[in-house]
């Protein structure tokens, strides 16, 4: 119910290869203007490959925690959940991660399409970009256990959560340069860890020199992201143990 099924790596390679095409072809009908080619050196198609590729795993644990939750609420099955204690940390830990797994399925196939179709990006800079997206997971995991945190207390929000992460996805410059949004948006947007993650990944896939900075940069973003988690574990566990089921677990379906 709550793990992918047998077939679900199938139905996953054939959406990958089917956005894959989709992607190539809308690429090429895409003409992109004097102005934002210093943003697409390589065309349109690679660019929005590595703005896929730079968010995947971030969407994934931000967005399915609370997903999850409101699944057991939608199944009236919290109750299994709450039992847990500390243990159902781990349980939502371990359904998000096969997420991560089913999704990897289109990692994969993307990275190797950016390298076939790339004549700029080396393996290294997949290297690279690999060790900057396991720096990043601590804060998208926090933030993902932090929203599942107000599903488990109020019992709903989550729609208004994946609102919000489509937003900042599409805002962080995955399908378009973040320069042709108005100055407003830019400016709400700007620090959000989306916005940060795709920027960094970005510049380690286009080949630019980086300054001792910028790694500096990358580690304080990883400690903060630990303290996050650190911080969304002990909410979480707080939650699921003392929250007033009579209140706030009441099935939201009768």
């Amino acid at each position: 119910m709550y793990f992918p099924r047998w077939y679900s790596f199938f139905v996953q390679f054939i959406l990958s290869l089917s956005t894959l095409v989709f992607y190539w072809f809308f690429s090429k009908a895409m003409v992109a203007s004097p102005a934002l080619s210093g943003e697409m050196p390589e065309g349109y198609f690679i660019y929005l490959l590595t703005g896929e590729l730079s968010l995947l795993w971030a969407s994934i644990f931000v967005a399915t925690p609370p997903k999850i939750i409101k699944q057991f609420y939608f199944k009236r099955a919290l109750d299994n959940l709450i039992i847990l204690k500390q243990k159902a940390f781990l349980v939502l830990t371990k359904m998000t991660l096969s997420q991560m797994v089913l999704q990897s399925l289109r990692y994969i196939i993307y990275g190797v399409a950016v390298f076939y179709f790339s004549s700029k990006i080396t393996g290294f800079d997949l290297l690279n970009f690999l060790f900057i997206q396991i720096l990043y997971l601590p804060m998208f995991m926090g933030l993902g256990y932090f929203a599942a945190s107000i599903v488990v207390y109020y019992g709903r929000g989550e729609k208004i959560i994946q609102i919000f992460i489509s937003a900042s996805y599409v805002l962080a410059g995955v399908y378009f340069p973040v320069s042709v949004f108005p100055s407003l948006i830019k400016n709400i947007f700007s620090y959000s860890p989306f916005n940060v993650l795709i920027n960094s990944s970005r510049r380690v896939l286009s080949g630019e020199d980086l300054a001792n900075n910028f790694y500096l940069y990358l580690l304080l973003s990883f400690f903060v992201g630990m303290l996050l988690l650190v911080v969304s574990y002990k909410l979480f566990c707080y939650l699921i143990m003392y929250t007033d089921r009579k209140i706030n677990h009441r099935p939201l379906i009768t």
